[in-house]
C-alpha cells in the first residue's frame, strides 16, 4: 500500500493514466482484504471493504461449507479464523 501516484524518474514526472490507477487502486483493496481482515483479524475492515448485499461461501471451523450474507454475519463467519481449532486444520494463527 502506499503507492506513489506521481512518480519521478530520469529527470521526467510520469503521470499514470486513469487506467493504471484504477488497477494500482483495486491492487491497494485486495491487500486490505488479506493483511486486514486475514493476517491481522482487523474485523473493522469488513465495514469499509464488504457492501451490505455482500454474499461469502466458504467453510468454517467445522469444515462445513456455509453461506453469510452481509457484513455482520461475514464478521462472525471470521471469528473463527481467530479461535484454536480442535483438529489443527484452517488458518494458522500467530
Amino acid at each position: 500500500m502506499g503507492t506513489t501516484l506521481i512518480s519521478q524518474a530520469k529527470g521526467k514526472i510520469n503521470i499514470p493514466t486513469r487506467q493504471h490507477q484504477e488497477i494500482i487502486e483495486r491492487q491497494e483493496i485486495i491487500e486490505r482484504w488479506f493483511e486486514d481482515l486475514f493476517t491481522r483479524g482487523e474485523l473493522r475492515a469488513v465495514d469499509e471493504l464488504v457492501s451490505a448485499d455482500f454474499v461469502a461461501f466458504g467453510t468454517g471451523g467445522d469444515g462445513r461449507t456455509i453461506e453469510t450474507r452481509g457484513p455482520a454475519a461475514f464478521k462472525e463467519w471470521l471469528g473463527w479464523t481467530s479461535r484454536p481449532l480442535a483438529t489443527g486444520s484452517g488458518p494458522s494463527t500467530r
